[in-house]
């Protein structure tokens, strides 16, 4: 290692933000399903924001590290097909003793459909996954009692490469959600 004290502030590493542990969070549902080498992880909840206010916090992507606990780096990359954007992301999560880090190149496609219904659909193309795909949700909630409302759900399906196990992964992903999706709902509800 080096010291990167003496570097100009341009060259310097960003400095690291410290993860939010685990611990449940009250109106998240968070649930996975698949097998061992491959999982596919879902987390859901209602957020008392109309749809465009959810969305918009959602797709500033460049704002999203500053606020969502586990994502240390979202940047937009050049050369995105067209109707597409490319993002870098680099998360992290850890525990007492150890650290987990990962970054992929995203290819996102915004997508809108019926009934207010609009969707963030992502699949990697490079990074520290095997795999890795998903998307993210946004749509009216009919079942709110009051006022606007709309149901967020981020759904990943995700394969480790072989260097780790799908288990530690899927239970570091599983088990950081529900704060990045609750920050997303404060965000939005503050707006």
């Amino acid at each position: 290692a080096h010291d990167v004290v003496g570097l100009p502030p341009a060259d310097r590493p960003p400095p690291r933000r410290r993860a939010v542990p685990f611990r449940p969070e009250p109106g998240v549902k968070v649930w996975e399903q698949g097998r061992e080498e491959s999982k596919r992880i879902v987390a859901e909840m209602t957020v008392r924001a109309p749809p465009e206010a959810v969305w918009r916090v959602l797709t500033d992507y460049e704002a999203l590290p500053s606020f969502v606990p586990n994502l240390e780096r979202c940047e937009r990359l050049p050369g995105a097909p067209p109707g597409r954007t490319l993002l870098r992301q680099r998360g992290c999560s850890q525990g007492a003793l150890w650290r987990l880090e990962a970054e992929a190149v995203l290819e996102v496609e915004e997508v809108v459909g019926a009934m207010g219904r609009r969707e963030a659909r992502f699949a990697m193309v490079s990074g520290d996954f095997a795999e890795l795909s998903g998307r993210w949700v946004v749509e009216p909630d009919p079942a709110a009692a009051a006022g606007p409302a709309t149901r967020l759900r981020y759904d990943i399906s995700l394969k480790p490469r072989l260097s780790l196990p799908s288990t530690i992964v899927s239970y570091v992903v599983r088990a950081g959600l529900p704060a990045n999706i609750k920050e997303i709902a404060a965000r939005a509800e503050a707006a």
